[in-house]
């Protein structure tokens, strides 16, 4: 799949009904939305379900709802925050600190 068509399903939030899928893109990624994508988009979309898919593409700016990259990032924050919990209050972590007086730069902590 194109990434300018992967790029337009990862910024929009999927609605179904039968073989009428609406895809909710977010205004600021407007320029992703173009017939060729939406093609193609259908296309893949019809081969995963084993049936012609009418695709729409509809702009939404629903906080409610996220997107598939929206997801990725509540994610990656949750497990970047558990991250930092972590180091800082590992014995080791802490022991180091002290015997070396050291700080912890925390936006070197990345999860893994």
């Amino acid at each position: 799949m194109p990434k300018l068509v992967e790029q337009v399903a990862l910024n929009a939030w999927k609605e179904q009904e039968g073989n009428c899928v609406c895809l909710h893109l977010r205004p600021s990624q407007r320029h992703l939305n173009s017939a060729g994508a939406q093609q193609k988009l259908a296309e893949a979309l019809g081969i995963l379900y084993g049936t012609p898919v009418e695709l729409t593409i509809v702009e939404d700016d629903n906080p409610a709802m996220r997107t598939p990259l929206e997801w990725r990032q509540a994610i990656y924050e949750e497990k970047l925050a558990q991250a930092r919990e972590a180091i800082i209050a590992d014995n080791n972590i802490q022991t180091l600190r002290r015997f070396f007086d050291a700080d912890l730069d925390e936006e070197s902590i990345r999860p893994i």
